[in-house]
């Protein structure tokens, strides 16, 4: 019976899909398979529609209201599906059709012209380079189709074919790439061999392929991968297309990512480690920064990433705060309740000095894991707080409840991991002699009796690293600091006897004068502490006195203390400049030093100590 086939633009132009109205009276009532579009041979199999319950058609309105119903469905999947859906040609993998949201997440344009003619292949949409592992999952389908079409062999259990592949997309709607996981649907393709005497797979011995399994005879998967680097894709010609189906599964992979980063040997405090965990969790919650608040005794330590985000920082400074400070705090809600906790305004609802600060460093939205170390003897459900984690983020209302599930997901990980850190600042047991510990841990627990723990034939070796001149540069530091102190001090004596002339003043003058001449020549090593004591003892015990003595020797007095307010009671800028050079020189050896001591763990297990003053010592 004539039919007439409505034409579907799914394929043509890539916007949607939309209908042709047929004539009606040459609808076909020949089975309920409508064909929704008639192309040329060399596009992709028309798309159909089978009915689940086949049903004789006997009204023609009724077959166009069904068919307008399938059509809007298809239309719903195109635009609303969040599957990423492909037809790749085989071989090139050139797009030729994609749904909505892979053109969205790709930033494929698919309005203004027919996609097959913009010479899109899967590959340029990948990101560094992941071509390989698309092409080795393809090889797989390829090789299970030769094996079907050419040699009529099947595989027993198609699992290989459902294997997907986890990739880097480039996305124009993220700031990083996507992980995407593609699989390939290749039922609809047909391969035939291009020169029927050339390269065929009798070659390669066909035989070991197949193994005996009772009285059949099955293809070995475990052959399979080997076969598939043999192929040679231009000697076979595949008809039809390639359905590529795919999801974003980005949030999946960042929290397994980072687990495994979290259960790792070396601590999260560790400035490296930190920063990682740093990256993965600002991606993951779309934050501007991480925070840890680790307990110690009566203390919480405050851990904060700093602002850099590009490169790793060499050290982690942190901020002591007492726990009364932080009882109506945020953090220790958090703690007490052992849940995540959103805080959706800090600007609203700033309680303490600790938050105060987070808040001026534009902090509004906070998203807290609390980290609670349960007892394993204990059936209760409190435990010992090992502290905290907060990711922030500088806008007001920032994180969802997917976020706080995502937070539930990390706390079990967090929890070890800073449990770790806590037993290796506190109890570190070396992986050289753990074994011992253990040992004897067994025993014990076998019920018998205790031995001593020793270790025989132990051969010390020592060492040091010396940072050539450091001592002359300090020296030349206090010396420089001193001078400053003393100069201030020569001023505020100036002052007062100017004032009111005394013996005292005048000798007290005399005296600085000289000592000033003798650190210009050079100091000592004890001049540090001498010098001080000077200060102290003929100076400092005066100043509230000398205040008094005039607006000028106040002002000296002023300037005085101010240059003295420090943890050091002294001028102490020369020296912590000095300081600061030492400390990351040191940080660098230190850091090259647990380099290579890896590299030696693996050769020799053995002991390490390393105590940094001016250079390393280390045993």
């Amino acid at each position: 019976m004539p039919s007439s086939k409505p034409t579907s633009s799914l394929q043509k132009n890539q916007g949607g899909i939309s209908e042709t109205p047929g004539n009606q009276d040459e609808e076909s009532h020949s089975g309920n398979n409508i064909a929704l579009s008639e192309q040329p041979k060399h596009q992709a199999t028309p798309i159909s529609v089978t009915s689940k319950h086949p049903q004789p058609v006997t009204d023609n309105k009724q077959e166009i209201v069904d068919t307008a119903q399938e059509l809007d469905w298809l239309e719903h999947f195109h635009r609303h599906s969040q599957l990423l859906m492909a037809l790749v040609e085989p071989n090139t993998f050139k797009v030729q059709y994609a749904n909505d949201y892979f053109a969205q997440l790709t930033g494929v344009i698919t309005r203004k012209a027919n996609l097959a003619e913009q010479d899109i292949r899967l590959t340029d949409l990948l990101a560094d380079s992941q071509t390989q592992a698309i092409e080795s999952l393809y090889r797989q389908h390829l090789l299970i189709l030769i094996l079907r079409d050419i040699y009529h062999l099947e595989v027993q259990g198609k699992r290989l074919l459902e294997q997907p592949v986890i990739v880097s997309v480039k996305s124009p709607l993220y700031p990083e790439p996507r992980l995407i996981e593609f699989t390939f649907r290749s039922q609809q393709l047909q391969v035939k061999r291009r020169h029927s005497q050339e390269n065929k797979l009798v070659d390669w011995d066909l035989e070991q392929l197949l193994v005996k399994e009772g009285s059949a005879r099955l293809i070995d998967l475990s052959q399979l991968p080997v076969w598939t680097q043999q192929l040679r894709l231009e000697d076979y010609q595949l008809s039809g297309s390639l359905l590529l189906e795919g999801s974003d599964v980005t949030e999946r992979e960042t929290i397994r990512q980072l687990i495994e980063l979290l259960i790792e040997q070396k601590s999260i405090l560790q400035a490296d480690k930190f920063f990682q965990i740093n990256q993965h969790l600002r991606s993951l919650f779309r934050a501007t920064n991480t925070l840890v608040l680790r307990a110690e005794d009566e203390l919480m330590r405050l851990f904060i990433a700093p602002e850099s985000h590009d490169t790793s920082p060499l050290e982690l400074k942190s901020t002591a705060y007492s726990i009364d400070s932080l009882s109506s705090s945020h953090f220790l809600q958090a703690a007490d309740s052992n849940q995540v906790r959103n805080v959706s305004d800090l600007s609203q609802d700033c309680r303490t000095g600790c938050e105060r600060s987070l808040k001026d460093k534009g902090v509004r939205s906070l998203l807290l894991i609390p980290l609670v170390v349960k007892a394993t003897n204990s059936s209760y459900e409190t435990g010992q707080l090992a502290g905290v984690v907060g990711i922030m983020s500088g806008h007001p209302h920032h994180f969802d409840e997917l976020d706080c599930q995502h937070a539930r997901e990390l706390m079990p990980a967090f929890t070890a991991a800073l449990r770790q850190a806590i037993q290796r600042h506190f109890s570190h047991i070396h992986p050289a002699v753990e074994w011992r510990f253990l040992q004897e841990a067994e025993r014990r627990s076998w019920g018998l009796p205790a031995e001593p723990i020793i270790f025989t034939n132990v051969y010390p070796l020592y060492g040091i690293s010396d940072i050539r001149g450091s001592s002359n540069e300090r020296n030349r530091a206090i010396q420089t600091d001193l001078l400053v102190q003393f100069n201030l001090a020569l001023t505020i004596v100036e002052a007062v006897e100017k004032h009111q002339g005394s013996a005292f003043c005048q000798q007290l003058r005399l005296d600085l004068l000289d000592y000033i001449e003798k650190l210009k020549t050079g100091i000592k090593v004890e001049a540090e502490v001498t010098a001080q004591k000077i200060l102290r003892e003929q100076l400092e015990v005066y100043l509230d006195y000398f205040a008094t003595c005039g607006a000028e020797a106040q002002k000296a007095v002023e300037a005085y203390r101010q240059s003295c307010n420090n943890s050091q009671g002294s001028v102490y800028v020369a020296r912590e400049q000095y300081d600061q050079k030492i400390g990351q020189i040191n940080s660098l050896l230190k850091e090259t030093w647990e380099q290579w001591q890896v590299r030696m763990q693996k050769i020799i297990p053995h002991y390490c100590d390393i105590e940094c003053t001016d250079g390393l010592d280390h045993m």
